[in-house]
């Protein structure tokens, strides 16, 4: 039954490979907070995308920033720092202002931001 799936899934490429590992993971974390919703299945799509985006956020804006400021820091060391942060702040402003303008999933990434410990 899972012959299949384990074939298709050793033909990926690393990086689909790891994708594919971080989808499923990232799934039953959605499956936990979709569940009890009146609407289960819409639930579980609106918390995997408000997740996506919430830790492709944290990782991607830690990364972008990274790689800004060592790009600017070729030039001049102090200013790789300040580019590195502008673009970290720059980029979070824009990818969290808009993901809390789509339906259902704004609600989600704000609160995922908000939580520490608590349970979602």
């Amino acid at each position: 039954m899972l012959d299949p799936f384990l074939a298709w899934w050793h033909r990926l490429p690393t990086w689909g490979t790891w994708a594919a590992v971080i989808l499923c993971l990232l799934s039953v974390d959605a499956i936990r907070m979709a569940w009890g919703d009146r609407r289960p299945v819409g639930a579980f799509f609106e918390a995997l995308v408000a997740l996506l985006i919430y830790w492709g956020a944290a990782i991607g804006l830690f990364v972008g920033g990274i790689w800004g400021g060592v790009k600017v820091a070729e030039r001049s060391s102090f200013l790789g720092w300040v580019a590195g942060f502008a673009i970290y702040v720059a980029v979070a402003a824009v990818v969290f202002s808009v993901s809390a303008h789509i339906p259902g999933v704004g609600w989600r990434v704000d609160r995922l931001m908000q939580s520490r410990d608590d349970d979602y």
